[in-house]
């Protein structure tokens, strides 16, 4: 691991404590600093580090991990919950642990 992927895990470890506490804070149904903040069930969540333009990365959390997959086999019924949101673009996911997904995202 070199570059750009060590600074994310990095930077993941230093605030997953507080990415927690945000995660929770969605699944109480408490307005939370996120892109996207959907209780569900299932509980789905990015939080966003930065960007430039239609490019972007942060952190996002997917109870169910379909966001690993490849979108054409990603659940229905979670490709019809988010397929208008930035997540559903190209992207560049890498697992970080418990749910917790590393995203640089283009659209």
């Amino acid at each position: 691991m070199c570059g750009r992927d060590a600074g994310d895990l990095i930077r993941f470890q230093i605030e997953r404590p507080e990415l927690m506490v945000r995660v929770e804070a969605v699944r109480a149904g408490q307005k939370v600093d996120a892109d996207i903040a959907d209780a569900g069930p299932p509980l789905l969540a990015y939080f966003t580090w930065g960007g430039f333009l239609s490019t972007h990365y942060g952190v996002i959390y997917d109870e169910t991990d379909n966001i690993a997959k490849e979108p054409a086999e990603r659940d229905a019924a979670w490709n019809e919950r988010f397929a208008h949101t930035e997540i559903v673009c190209p992207a560049d996911i890498r697992p970080a642990g418990g749910h917790f997904y590393i995203a640089h995202i283009s659209c």
